[in-house]
């Protein structure tokens, strides 16, 4: 799996997680990372995923601190990605 290195490949895999057979086979690839620990398999996760450059547009919420250099509704919260990172995590 290569990693998201900007916008526009976020959002086009945001379009391709619609498809659950697709979603299904990145939960499972997602788990091959997962470690002892919850915090730490998130990072590793995303740290597989998604590129630095791109990780650091987005915030968590939307609503980016002043001055930060981030754009307004560039989120991971609320994305399939992220809900695939949940679902790793939960089992």
């Amino acid at each position: 799996m290569s990693r998201l290195l900007q916008k526009g490949d976020f959002q086009h895999f945001e379009e391709v997680l619609l498809k659950p057979d697709i979603r299904n086979n990145l939960v499972e690839i997602l788990r091959s990372f997962f470690k002892k620990n919850v915090e730490d398999t998130v990072r590793r996760t995303w740290r597989k995923v998604i590129s630095n450059e791109l990780m650091q547009t987005y915030t968590r919420s939307g609503t980016p601190k002043p001055n930060s250099g981030k754009e307004k509704g560039l989120t991971v919260k609320g994305s399939r990605l992220l809900y695939a990172v949940t679902q790793v995590v939960k089992h």
